[in-house]
C-alpha cells in the first residue's frame, strides 16, 4: 500500500520547541493499492473481505475535534463463501467518534 500525505498541522498554541498541545490539522491523505483483508481486520464487527482499495480524504479541525471527509474506492471485492462485487464506490466521513459511508 501506498500512503501519502499533504498539509500542515500546527501548534497555535505552542510555548516553546517540541511543545505539541492543542493541534490543528489542515491534511490531505491519500491511499492507494491498499488490501481490503488488512482493512477489515482493523475495523471492529467488519466481515473479513479480500480484494483491494485507494482512497483519498481531508483531514481538518482541531486536535479532537478534527473531522475528515472524502473519497473510497473498492474493487473486486470478495467476502470468502459469500459474495463478490467487481467495484464499489463510498463518500467516507468521520466526525465526533464515528465513520459514516455513504454510497
Amino acid at each position: 500500500m501506498t500512503v501519502g500525505t499533504l498539509g500542515q498541522i500546527h501548534f497555535q498554541k505552542a510555548k516553546h520547541l517540541f511543545d505539541v498541545i492543542s493541534p490543528v490539522y489542515d491534511l490531505r491523505i491519500s491511499f492507494d493499492n491498499g488490501d481490503l483483508k488488512d482493512l477489515s481486520a482493523m475495523l471492529q464487527g467488519a466481515p473479513p473481505l479480500l480484494g483491494s482499495f485507494r482512497s483519498s480524504f481531508s483531514f481538518i479541525g482541531p486536535g479532537e475535534l478534527a473531522r475528515a471527509s472524502g473519497d473510497y474506492h473498492a474493487r473486486d471485492i470478495v467476502m470468502p463463501g459469500d459474495y463478490s462485487l467487481d467495484n464499489a464506490d463510498a463518500v467516507l466521513a468521520f466526525e465526533k467518534g464515528e465513520f459514516t459511508f455513504k454510497s
